[in-house]
């Protein structure tokens, strides 16, 4: 998992937490020229929205704002090639939902410039309505790529024969000779069991006729989820980034956050982002949702989270396990249905062979 080194940890504050200049000035003092790399220059739309830079350093003040500049092309480009192609979509009256950093930038944040630049576009559509997506992704230059360890072809052919093997995987991707990258989504995210669009209907926000956006509550919990999940790490910056928008600037409910995350069985993912990022959210929102998921988070999620988050599931994890597994208010049957939640059907039986042999170990010790 990819964490800001400690230049990077002073601009996110100063970006993102009461008193951000204070942070801002600590940087200054360690600030050299080989600073700007591609997770810091990510965070300077944040940090200009937050700090009035200009009553420092001139010359440090242009290079930010320059920054900043290059953001505000670089997606405005995106935007004019991304209208384009929703505008094909939407005259074949097809529903979608723009998810992740298309989402941020052209929804969430004030302006085109704040949001680091993405590679790709995520939209997710009906399954039913695939095979009309890439035909016209296809009629207007796209072709498809091999995705995820898997052929374009094989892809394809998955969904002209709505074959059930599409239950495993997410999405497809598509570029066009412009190299712009659309990634096609049947199911919301490759880390949870399939979520399709027909599911997370009542947890969308309509923008226009066919366009959809993810609430705030399930827009956050899905960044989470990658935050934490992925291990990209120009993603994670912007992920770092975008959660802290999410959490600090945006008006959520607590109740619904929870709500979604026990129904996509998350909880643990949303606990676990709290305690590796706490330092950038806001004291206050932090403490009232901690307090609320200690209520809600049952001892078989506790154990359900350090599976997840184990890298060497034998070496450092099976005593911990022996022993929470002896403890009587542990639900084997709660767990199997969570790992079988999370991790579909391909690892089912893995993972239970795993649990089970800890199991018969823990209450023969």
């Amino acid at each position: 998992m990819f964490f800001p080194n400690k230049k990077q940890d002073l601009l996110l504050k100063a970006s993102f937490l009461d008193n951000g200049e204070k942070y801002f000035s600590q940087w200054l003092q360690t600030y050299s020229e080989n600073d700007f790399d591609y997770y810091t220059r990510a965070i300077i739309p944040s940090l200009l929205s937050a700090v009035s830079v200009e009553h420092y350093s001139k010359a440090i003040s242009d290079k930010l704002y320059e920054y900043k500049r290059q953001t505000w092309l670089s997606n405005s480009c995106k935007y004019l090639k991304l209208k384009k192609i929703i505008d094909h979509l939407t005259s074949h009256n097809i529903n979608m939902c723009i998810l992740k950093g298309a989402a941020m930038m052209l929804f969430y944040y004030k302006d085109v410039s704040q949001r680091p630049s993405s590679s790709d576009v995520d939209i997710l559509v009906k399954v039913n309505d695939l095979d009309k997506v890439m035909r016209v992704l296809k009629e207007n230059g796209f072709k498809p790529q091999n995705t995820f360890n898997w052929s374009s072809k094989e892809i394809e052919n998955a969904v002209l024969e709505k074959n059930p093997i599409l239950q495993t995987k997410h999405a497809i991707q598509y570029k066009n000779s412009d190299e712009m990258n659309i990634d096609i989504h049947w199911n919301l995210s490759p880390f949870l069991n399939p979520i399709r669009y027909e599911k997370i209907n009542g947890e969308m926000k309509c923008k226009s006729p066919y366009i959809n956006i993810l609430n705030v509550e399930m827009q956050l919990l899905h960044t989470i989820i990658h935050l934490v999940l992925d291990t990209h790490k120009a993603q994670t910056m912007t992920g770092i980034i975008d959660v802290c928008f999410l959490f600090n600037k945006t008006n959520f409910s607590n109740d619904k956050l929870i709500f979604l995350s026990k129904e996509i069985n998350a909880l643990g993912i949303l606990n676990k982002a709290l305690t590796i990022y706490k330092s950038y959210f806001d004291n206050k929102k932090y403490s009232c949702l901690r307090k609320k998921i200690n209520i809600e988070m049952t001892y078989t999620d506790k154990v359900f989270s350090l599976l997840l988050f184990s890298k060497n599931f034998y070496i450092k994890k099976i005593g911990l396990f022996i022993f929470m597994l002896k403890e009587n208010n542990f639900n084997l049957i709660e767990m199997w249905k969570k790992i079988k939640m999370h991790y579909g059907y391909k690892n089912f039986n893995k993972f239970i062979r795993y649990l089970f042999m800890i199991y018969i170990v823990g209450k023969r010790s």
